[in-house]
């Protein structure tokens, strides 16, 4: 389950003001934006680029994982998340691009 989150602390280290680089998950990206629309791809692009260049928590919602702390879920609309994993300093993998219903450890309030 993911819970909010102003910074992320995790093992392998603070994910803001540093330069982060993508280890793996460019297969998932390719899968998600053969389908996607340009201005989802667009949100995805600037998000993952935040994460980079360490500006993400200036600019993004997001929310940690409480069972997994070397997960981080980026909110970027009411039905797109992206989630990314750091497992080790300085760099980070992509997880997950999709919607929050169908993402692994959100858990949506259904009122």
């Amino acid at each position: 389950m993911f819970e909010m989150m102003d910074n992320f602390e995790c093992p392998a280290g603070p994910l803001s003001g540093r330069r982060n680089q993508l280890n793996t998950g460019l297969d998932v990206l390719d899968e998600w934006s053969e389908t996607a629309p340009q201005a989802a791809r667009n949100l995805v692009y600037r998000a993952l680029f935040a994460v980079t260049d360490g500006t993400l928590f200036r600019s993004y919602l997001t929310m940690s994982h409480r069972e997994r702390p070397e997960e981080l879920a980026i909110c970027l609309r009411d039905n797109l998340v992206v989630t990314i994993s750091r497992t080790q300093p300085g760099f980070f993998d992509i997880a997950y691009i999709g919607s929050p219903d169908q993402a692994p450890g959100i858990r949506q309030s259904r009122d």
